[in-house]
């Protein structure tokens, strides 16, 4: 866990755990961002997931005018930062 503490609190890069289902990958890093003031943004990948889930998609309105709508927190951590 130290070294995985280390490697998470000195990077501006988001960290990416694969592993088995409830091996707890999730609430380490939870505790992690925790104890360290980092926000922490959790992201279910799969093997469906697409492009759509990473930055938005055009969505209808109430008028049915196609919008576009963000996926938040992700494109917001990235806009504030460049």
């Amino acid at each position: 866990m130290t070294e995985l503490m280390r490697i998470v609190s000195n990077t501006k890069y988001a960290v990416l755990l694969e592993g088995p289902t409830s091996s707890g990958k999730t609430s380490i890093i939870k505790f992690i961002a925790e104890i360290t003031g980092y926000k922490c943004v959790r992201v279910n990948n799969h093997h469906h997931t697409d492009i759509e889930e990473y930055i938005g998609t055009y969505m209808p309105n109430s008028k049915g005018k196609l919008v576009f709508q963000e996926v938040f927190p992700l494109l917001d951590n990235f806009y504030n930062k460049f």
